[in-house]
């Protein structure tokens, strides 16, 4: 019979795509609804999911509790129930969402946190981003496009994130992770290209 000390190692064997979906993008539209505008034929929010998976990685994705109830079902049908995070303190900003997305699957080898309103982004950059990490010195990784610096953000077990606390007090410690991220160059043009309005939409549509 396995020890527990074997469990744990077996649970620690892939790292954890964290698709960050809890924002309010009023800048797209008031209702809420950026992350479900059609793109090449589906959702915006399902490019960044099966980016996720076509890296052949598990995923978690991050939901505000009050999100749209549009946005809910759809991503209820692109993700098993399980993988859904519920962010109860959306507003708190970006940190808190990854936070929480991370706290899902604290056992992962590494994470990587991919916003879901980047619908370009592609498998290779997150193999860069895993690469990078598996360096012993770096705790955190970003891609960068023209030296533009982009996500997904890749971020290190190493960081010894204690998750016996709060999920918002893992906060300052990851901004520090994120501003001395070792940064990845000659990644795709996707890792900067982000719907943040209708004009950006259709720009990536043409």
């Amino acid at each position: 019979m396995p020890t527990d000390e074997a469990r744990a190692a077996d649970r620690v064997t892939m790292p954890v795509v964290v698709v960050l979906a809890a924002g309010r993008g009023t800048r797209f539209n008031a209702d809420r609804t950026k992350l479900l505008a059609l793109l090449r034929g589906k959702p915006v929010v399902a490019h960044a999911i099966d980016c996720a998976r076509r890296s052949h990685l598990p995923l978690k994705i991050v939901l505000a509790n009050d999100a749209p109830r549009t946005l809910i079902d759809a991503v209820s049908i692109l993700v098993e129930a399980r993988d859904i995070v519920w962010n109860a303190n959306s507003a708190l900003g970006v940190t808190h969402s990854i936070a929480c997305g991370l706290a899902a699957a604290p056992d992962a080898a590494n994470w990587i946190v991919l916003p879901g309103d980047m619908p370009n982004v592609q498998p290779d950059d997150v193999r860069a981003v895993l690469r990078a990490l598996d360096e012993p010195d770096v705790l955190a990784a970003r891609p960068t496009h023209a030296g533009e610096p982009g996500y997904p953000v890749g971020l290190s077990r190493r960081l010894g994130i204690d998750w016996s606390g709060s999920v918002a007090s893992a906060g300052p410690l990851l901004l520090k992770a994120l501003a001395h991220a070792r940064r990845i160059a000659d990644c795709s043009p996707g890792v900067v290209q982000d719907v943040d309005t209708v004009a950006d939409l259709n720009g990536l549509a043409r």
